[in-house]
């Protein structure tokens, strides 16, 4: 008889002989198969890579065939920076978290024993490597800042007419609140180009047209335009008749110049503080011209009732 492997304990076995005439006699015995002690084996998989900063763990298995064998964990080889903790019953864990000086390979034997003396090793390297490192730089904008930017887009002229369009730039809109009502000035052959706020066309020549932008036509958002115009018949609802003077018809060749937020003779900006003035950005965008009238005739459309004079425009100079 040869028993099957890790098969051990004992077993009655009954032996019986017959002759011919059917005649028998039985013995009975017991069979003892003693156990071997069976080495016990690992039966975890290694974690073999690791990142500085970051907690490495592997929790360590072990099994033994032999039923009531005690196992017992160690460590005859582990690097400096990780700990090994035996619970006992085949279970152990590899913990700790390797700095910056553990960057590299490590050697680890790990060795388990059962209470016979046998024995299985477990030998496996871990590689320690830096992780993913994320820099936060405070956002650091030149020059920018988010107000309303008042553009002069276009001046055309013909003999008889006058159209300006004007625009916000943004990025930000021009609220429709009194305190941002504003000026818009035409100048008409002026003794000099206006250069700046609150030189109005009075102050540069004897002639020019002035349109107060009330609150009604606001608000003015970013990338919206506005379109300003006056003919020999009259201006729309936002022209000032007694604050302008124009001899029509335009003779050919008459330069034109516009100014957006033309005048608030209180503030060094106009009635809207933009964007360019904040940052001390250099005047351009608020004045365009020169422009030439031309000699073309224009239809003449039907005009706007004027409407009353705003008390909430800011003063002119």
């Amino acid at each position: 008889i040869t028993p099957a492997a890790d098969l051990y304990g004992a077993s009655q076995i009954t032996i019986t002989i017959t002759d011919d005439e059917g005649l028998s006699n039985s013995d009975v015995f017991t069979l003892t198969v003693n156990p071997v002690n069976d080495a016990p084996e690992f039966t975890s998989t290694p974690v073999e890579n690791a990142t500085v900063g970051q907690l490495y763990t592997y929790t360590v298995t072990a099994a033994d065939v032999d039923m009531g064998d005690a196992l017992t964990i160690t460590a005859p080889t582990l690097p400096s920076w990780l700990t090994l903790v035996d619970y006992g019953g085949g279970v152990a864990l590899l913990s700790e978290t390797p700095a910056e000086a553990d960057l590299g390979a490590h050697p680890v034997e790990l060795l388990v024993h059962d209470s016979g003396g046998l024995t299985d090793t477990q030998i496996f390297s871990i590689t320690v490597v830096r992780g993913t490192y994320y820099i936060y730089l405070p956002l650091v904008l030149k020059n920018y800042v988010i107000a309303p930017d008042l553009v002069v887009e276009s001046v055309t002229a013909t003999s008889n007419s006058i159209q300006i369009v004007i625009s916000n730039q943004g990025p930000a809109p021009i609220e429709n609140v009194f305190a941002n009502e504003f000026w818009v000035d035409v100048y008409i052959n002026p003794d000099h180009a206006p250069v700046t706020v609150n030189e109005t066309w009075q102050q540069v020549g004897n002639r020019g047209a002035a349109w107060g932008i009330t609150v009604d036509a606001l608000p003015l958002n970013f990338g919206e335009v506005l379109t300003l115009t006056v003919t020999a018949t009259g201006g729309d609802v936002y022209y000032h008749a007694d604050m302008s003077n124009i001899v029509w018809p335009l003779a050919s060749g008459t330069l034109i110049y516009a100014q957006v937020d033309s005048a608030h003779k209180d503030t060094p900006y106009g009635a809207i503080y933009e964007n360019h003035e904040i940052i001390n950005a250099p005047y351009e965008n608020n004045i365009l011209g020169p422009h030439s009238s031309t000699t073309v005739v224009s239809k003449l459309l039907p005009t706007n009732k004027q409407r009353g004079a705003s008390i909430h425009l800011p003063p002119r100079p």
